[in-house]
């Protein structure tokens, strides 16, 4: 998986059934993805926080993607993140979160991601080992590169997200390799956000952090 800016539940839950996670950070940077996005719950509706970042050439790698410090981002987040949750339960995990972002001290995007979520794996109880795909040195692109990838840990088996079916099908994944193509299951769980009539799903798990904690965040990935 790429690494991606503070990551939906099903990313962990991706995790936590993996042997060895590799985040895909040699691959290419692209506009307004998930590589640099996501949303949380501000004034009571799901609202984009962003990382504001340099982009010299089309083809630069998440690897080779700088964050702009320059807009004051970091201090917007943290005072957007206050004021919407500051009254949430579990609002002290969660500020464990936004305070590693504000005292990260590199410019690297994907440094700045996957210290991310490897912070929020500890703390949510999860053991996989994690890898980048750029000290591999795997120069193929696309299902070549994530057998190759495979291959290389002498996997069994490739746990792929479900959004990827079409793409690795229509590439001929498992005609091409005899690891197997499993594919995950998961949904997004329900829970109760503080101050909302109707649930919003898929936005970062870091709402969910703030209204159960990283026990009960823990336990919910598990189902």
């Amino acid at each position: 998986m790429q690494p991606t800016f503070l990551p939906w539940c099903g990313y962990f839950h991706l995790a936590e059934q993996s042997d060895v996670f590799v985040f895909l950070d040699d691959v290419q940077l692209e506009n307004r993805s998930w590589q640099t996005r996501n949303r949380l719950i501000f004034n009571q509706m799901a609202h984009w926080i962003s990382v504001p970042v340099s982009r010299n050439n089309r083809s630069q790698s998440i690897a080779e993607t700088k964050v702009i410090d320059a807009s004051n981002w970091r201090t917007k987040l943290l005072r957007s993140f206050s004021q919407n949750y500051k009254n949430h339960p579990f609002y002290a995990d969660a500020f464990e979160i936004i305070d590693q972002i504000m005292k990260f001290d590199s410019d690297s995007l994907s440094l700045l991601n996957e210290s991310v979520i490897k912070l929020l794996a500890r703390k949510l109880r999860i053991e996989t080992k994690f890898i980048k795909s750029s000290s591999l040195e795997i120069s193929k692109r696309r299902t070549d590169k994530l057998i190759a990838i495979c291959e290389h840990f002498q996997a069994e088996v490739y746990l792929s997200p479900k959004g990827s079916r079409e793409y690795l099908e229509a590439d001929c994944f498992s005609e091409r390799t005899p690891i197997r193509l499993s594919f995950q299951d998961f949904s997004q769980p329900l829970y109760e956000q503080k101050g909302l009539k109707d649930f919003v799903p898929n936005i970062s798990v870091l709402d969910m952090i703030a209204n159960i904690g990283f026990e009960g965040t823990a336990k919910l990935i598990r189902t």
